[in-house]
């Protein structure tokens, strides 16, 4: 918005002026550089880091001395160093931010470029891989980065940041599993009776008692319960509830599971029940040929007893 031409005193130098502006504080530039306490402009001579000449700048606050007398040494220069060093983690950041979603193509690459780029990063993955294999976190990184990565790694994966957390294997997955890892803890048997998820002759045994004396049984399908075991966190699921008692069938012992079951008294208290060999529920279980105990409670719940894996099927009976 214009004004009419109005006399002002700069606050500067004190002399009166004239002026079209709402409010002007000074008369000219220089006495407004001065009133806001900068210096004025000064011409000076240089010599450019790059092709060595003289040359004259003038200086201000913001660039009081000039390292270049041109655009293209100053060009040259940044092309120079970054050929010596590489490019800064800055600039790096700067260019993949300017790059993000957009394809080689798009970017001006040929379809013969792409196709050599991808042969040529298979080829180094395939050398990284092949550098690496058979060796520790240690050894590839170093002890300190190792542990730093161990860290990140586990507390990205723990307890609800795990993407696995509150779910449950099916019946097909730990089928699967169990024919792909050796080891005392992959077998047990496992199948459905009456509808209900069991795994080892002590859950089918548990159940087959709550069945024929009535008793209303569920799987365990709450939050798990939390215990530490070699001073880290562990989280595990009971095997079944009947009314507000959780039930914890249990046929073997070492320390990690005496961890657990330390941690369910301590959590739960007087709701919580571990069911044993020697306990009234299980005095039915044989010691031998648990096989044939099977197939007896297979014709014998023909309806409701389903065994999907049966790892005891070559024993003699």
């Amino acid at each position: 918005m214009a004004y009419k031409e109005r006399e002002f005193i700069c606050k500067f130098c004190r002399n009166k002026f004239l002026s079209r502006k709402k409010d002007p504080s000074t008369c000219s530039k220089e006495c407004k550089i001065k009133f806001m306490g900068k210096t004025l402009k000064v011409e000076k001579i240089g010599i450019c880091e790059w092709c060595r000449k003289e040359f004259k700048y003038i200086t201000s606050k913001r660039h009081p001395v000039h390292r270049f007398c041109s655009q293209d040494c100053r060009y040259k220069n940044n092309v120079d160093n970054i050929k010596k060093n590489g490019l800064s983690d800055k600039t790096k950041k700067k260019i993949s931010n300017s790059l993000m979603n957009i394809s080689l193509k798009d970017r001006g690459f040929t379809d013969n470029a792409i196709e050599n780029s991808i042969s040529a990063l298979k080829k180094a993955g395939k050398k990284w891989n092949d550098s690496i294999k058979n060796k520790t976190y240690e050894e590839i990184h170093g002890k300190e980065k190792a542990q730093l990565l161990k860290k990140k790694f586990s507390e990205d994966r723990k307890g609800d940041k795990n993407s696995f957390f509150g779910k449950h294997h099916s019946i097909e997955t730990k089928n699967k599993i169990v024919k792909n890892r050796k080891g005392k803890f992959y077998n047990f048997a496992s199948g459905l009776f009456n509808d209900i998820k069991w795994q080892g002759s002590y859950e089918l045994g548990f159940l087959i008692y709550c069945y024929e004396n009535k008793i209303g049984v569920k799987r365990y399908n709450i939050d798990p319960i939390k215990y530490f075991y070699l001073n880290k966190r562990h989280h595990y699921y009971p095997d079944f509830i009947i009314d507000d008692i959780v039930i914890e069938c249990k046929g073997y012992s070492d320390a990690q599971n005496n961890a657990k079951i330390k941690s369910g008294y301590k959590a739960l208290g007087d709701k919580y029940k571990v069911i044993r060999k020697n306990s009234k529920e299980l005095k039915e279980l044989p010691n031998r040929k648990i096989n044939l105990w099977y197939k007896k409670m297979e014709e014998k719940y023909r309806n409701i007893l389903v065994i999907k894996h049966n790892p005891h099927m070559n024993e003699e009976v």
